[in-house]
């Protein structure tokens, strides 16, 4: 089961809306082989496991709600922040998106 379908998301998100982002996570992921070891680093196993993953995709940010990861900033060049703090940096990013006016 993922959180997406745990009682908390379902008081406060439809049903479509999960199953649309759920959707959109599948068809967006990358699979990756993990090259890298990571032991001893976080609080919890199962988070240097997550590190790992991170680590072997040269990831440049790992977005994370754990506190105990959190608290590490960055690991090996991966910067660790919090969904609201992943926002805030997309935001201070400059648009690529939008051609600059050329005088």
């Amino acid at each position: 089961m993922t959180n997406a379908r745990k009682p908390y998301f379902k008081e406060r998100v439809s049903p479509h809306v999960i199953e649309m982002g759920l959707t959109m996570v599948a068809d967006l992921a990358l699979f990756v082989a993990i090259t890298t070891s990571v032991a001893g680093v976080a609080t919890h196993p199962e988070d240097n496991l997550v590190l790992a993953t991170a680590v072997s995709a040269s990831a440049d940010v790992l977005i994370s709600g754990d506190r105990q990861l959190l608290k590490l900033g960055s690991y090996e060049g991966v910067h660790i922040l919090s969904p609201r703090d992943f926002l805030a940096y997309l935001d201070a990013q400059p648009d690529t998106a939008t051609p600059t006016p050329q005088p």
